[in-house]
């Protein structure tokens, strides 16, 4: 009588055990296939290196519309690089920051258009032009154009 009593012990054990094992390899297969999809999303961001120097905008017009919480600007890429998108860095009168990535491709020598909405009214501005060459991102804060103040449209 002891000795099935000894048996289905340790039979009770290597089941739990089998089951841990298990439930160890799905959760390691999950993890590395959740890690690789996500680190090939991931594009590597490069800060002022040589591909800025050709790089440069210019804020022809630059206003706020604060019925429809808007900030309406003008842009042109003044130098030889396209710029494939841009960063806004923007601070409310509380100095509240709000910092928005367009995606948007300026060719040399081209103005666009830009809208981007807006949480409260903005104080003070920062455009920063982005460029990507392979899988790289290459921010260029060095070319950033800075305002202080924002008129209202």
């Amino acid at each position: 009588m002891k000795s099935k009593k000894a048996v289905m012990l340790w039979i009770s054990w290597i089941l739990l055990l089998a089951f841990v094992v298990t439930l160890s390899v799905f959760m390691y297969d999950w993890m590395t296939n959740y890690t690789t999809r996500t680190t090939t999303q991931i594009t590597e961001h490069v800060y002022d290196t040589g591909e800025c120097e050709s790089v440069s905008v210019h804020t022809v017009s630059l206003c706020q519309n604060l019925t429809s919480k808007k900030l309406q600007l003008q842009v042109q890429n003044t130098n030889v690089l396209k710029i494939d998108q841009l960063i806004f860095r923007m601070y409310d009168y509380y100095d509240n920051p709000l910092a928005i990535q367009k995606n948007i491709t300026i060719r040399p020598q081209q103005t666009e258009n830009v809208n981007v909405f807006l949480q409260s009214p903005v104080q003070n501005f920062e455009l920063i032009p982005a460029v990507i060459k392979g899988k790289k991102l290459h921010v260029c804060e060095n070319k950033a154009v800075v305002i202080d103040s924002i008129a209202e449209c």
